[in-house]
C-alpha cells in the first residue's frame, strides 16, 4: 500500500466491549471499559471523523447488535469504499467441537447459538470493502480457548488485512484497570508515544504491533510468572501483498505525550490493586521483529511530487522505461510491488503519478511479453536437450558420442542463460 495517511473522511470503525456477563468475574467489566477509552482515543488523535462510528459497550453488545452493526457497514461500504476499517473486540472467545465463538453479552452456556461462530464473524468481514483492515482482539481465554476464535487465514489472505492479538494461544490476556495492559499500550502506540524522535512521524501497524508487544511484555511481568507473561501477536500473510500501511501521522513526530492518560487516569492497577510501574517502558524483541521485517521491506512511501521510495530506490515519471525496468527486477517480491503501485496510482489523481503508472503497465506487459518469450525458448532447449539423450542412449560409435556429449554440454549452457534471464524478470 502507498505509504500515505488514510482518509478519515472514508474510514470507520466498530468498537466491542462485552462488559461483565452474568457468568463473568467482576474483572470483566474493564472489556467495556477498553472498548470506551479507545473511542475516545480515535477522536482525541483525530484519527476518524463523527460520522458513522460505532461503538458497543455492555448491554448493547449483543449477538444481533454486533452483527447489525457489522452488516451496516459492509453495506455502507459497498456504496462507496473504505480505506481503513478498524474492529476492536473485548471480551471471551471460546471453542466448542472444533468451532469458533465469540462470546457476546446476551450468550448463554446453555444455548451455543446465542454465540456468533467464528466462520459467520469471518463473512461479515470478507463482506466490507477497504483497502485496509484492523482487527484488533482482546479476547480472553482459558484452557481449551483459543486466541483467534476464527479462520484467521480466509480474512489475512486478502491484501492489507492484520490481526492483532492480546496475547498468544497459550497465554491469558492480564486485566488490569481501569483498561487492560493491551488496550492500554494501543492506545500509548496510536498516539506516537514511541516514536524515537522528531522525525519519525508515522505510526504505522508494524510498529503499532511491535511497540505494543514489546510494552505489554514490560508491564505483564511485573504481576506475571516468566512463563505467563503476556505477549501480543501480529497475524499477518506475506502471501498476501500486505505493507506497512500508516494508521497515523504526527508532523511534529514523536516521542508523543499522551493527554488522554493525564485527563482520563494516570496508571494503571493489578487486578489485586497493585500499581504498575508505567516507566518501565519497553521491552525490545529484535529476533520478532526480524520475523516480520518483510513488511517494511515491501513497504511504497509517497515521498511527494511523484516521488515514491520502494526498497530504497526512488522512482518517478521522470526515469526511462529501460531504468524504471531495471529498478523494478531488482527488487524482491516484484511482482507484488508492481501490483501494489498500479492499484494505488489509480487513486492519485496527479498527472506525474498518471504518467508513471502507464509506464509502469508498460513495463509490467514488456516483462510478461519477454517472460513468455524466454519459457518458450527454454521449452525448445529442453526438448532439443531430450533428444540429443535420446540419440546418445542408442548411439554405438565413440565418434558420435563425443559430439552428442558436447551438444548436450552446450545445451545445458543455452538452458542455464534462458533460466538466468528468466530470474531476472
Amino acid at each position: 500500500m502507498i505509504n500515505i495517511p488514510f482518509d478519515k473522511d472514508r474510514s470507520h470503525y466498530l468498537v466491542v466491549g462485552v462488559g461483565k456477563r452474568e457468568d463473568d468475574s467482576p474483572a470483566m467489566a474493564v472489556s467495556a471499559l477498553d472498548a470506551e477509552h479507545l473511542k475516545r482515543a480515535f477522536h482525541s488523535y483525530g484519527l476518524f471523523s463523527n460520522k458513522d462510528q460505532q461503538l458497543l459497550t455492555n448491554e448493547e453488545a449483543t449477538k444481533a447488535g454486533i452483527l447489525d452493526k457489522l452488516d451496516q457497514l459492509a453495506t455502507k461500504t459497498n456504496k462507496e469504499r473504505a480505506d481503513l476499517v478498524i474492529i476492536f473486540f473485548s471480551g471471551h472467545g471460546a471453542v466448542l467441537d472444533d468451532t469458533y465463538y465469540l462470546i457476546c453479552r446476551d450468550t448463554s452456556v446453555e444455548d451455543v447459538n446465542t454465540a456468533i461462530e467464528g466462520a459467520v464473524f469471518v463473512e461479515k468481514l470478507k463482506a466490507i470493502r477497504c483497502d485496509k483492515m484492523l482487527v484488533l482482539l482482546d479476547c480472553c481465554h482459558s484452557a481449551g480457548m483459543t486466541d483467534i476464535p476464527f479462520d484467521k487465514e480466509l480474512i489475512l489472505e486478502q491484501p492489507n488485512r492484520v490481526i492483532l492479538t492480546a496475547c498468544a494461544k497459550s497465554q491469558l490476556s492480564y486485566l488490569s484497570s481501569p483498561v487492560s495492559v493491551f488496550t492500554y499500550a494501543v492506545i500509548e502506540a496510536l498516539g506516537g508515544k514511541f516514536l524515537p524522535g522528531s522525525d519519525d512521524k508515522e505510526v504505522t501497524v508494524f510498529n503499532l504491533a511491535m511497540d505494543v508487544r514489546e510494552r505489554v511484555v514490560a508491564l505483564s511481568e511485573q504481576v506475571l510468572k516468566p512463563a505467563e507473561v503476556q505477549k501480543p501477536q501480529l497475524n499477518v500473510l506475506e502471501k498476501s501483498g500486505t505493507t506497512n500501511f500508516i494508521l497515523a501521522r504526527y508532523p511534529l513526530g514523536g516521542p508523543r505525550e499522551i493527554k488522554i492518560f493525564k485527563d482520563e487516569f494516570a496508571a494503571l492497577k493489578s487486578v489485586d490493586g497493585k500499581d504498575l510501574n508505567m516507566e518501565a517502558g519497553k521491552i525490545t524483541d529484535k529476533e520478532y521483529r526480524d520475523k516480520f521485517k518483510w513488511m517494511i521491506t515491501n513497504t511504497i512511501v509517497n515521498s511527494g511530487d511523484g516521488n515514491y521510495i520502494v526498497q530504497g530506490s526512488t522512482i518517478n515519471n521522470g526515469l526511462s522505461e529501460a531504468a524504471l525496468k531495471d529498478i523494478l527486477n531488482r527488487m524482491e517480491a516484484k511482482d507484488k510491488i508492481i501490483e501494489t503501485l498500479i492499484r494505488e496510482l489509480k487513486n492519485q489523481p496527479d498527472p506525474a503519478s498518471q504518467a508513471l503508472k502507464a509506464k509502469i503497465e508498460t513495463v509490467a506487459s514488456f516483462n510478461e511479453k519477454e517472460k513468455k518469450n524466454l519459457e518458450e525458448q527454454l521449452n525448445l532447449w529442453v526438448e532439443k536437450k531430450g533428444l540429443f539423450e535420446r540419440k546418445k542412449i542408442i548411439n554405438t560409435d565413440p565418434g558420435t558420442d563425443f559430439y552428442l556429449f558436447k551438444e548436450i554440454e552446450n545445451i545445458d549452457k543455452e538452458i542455464s542463460k534462458v533460466k538466468e534471464a528468466l530470474n531476472k524478470i
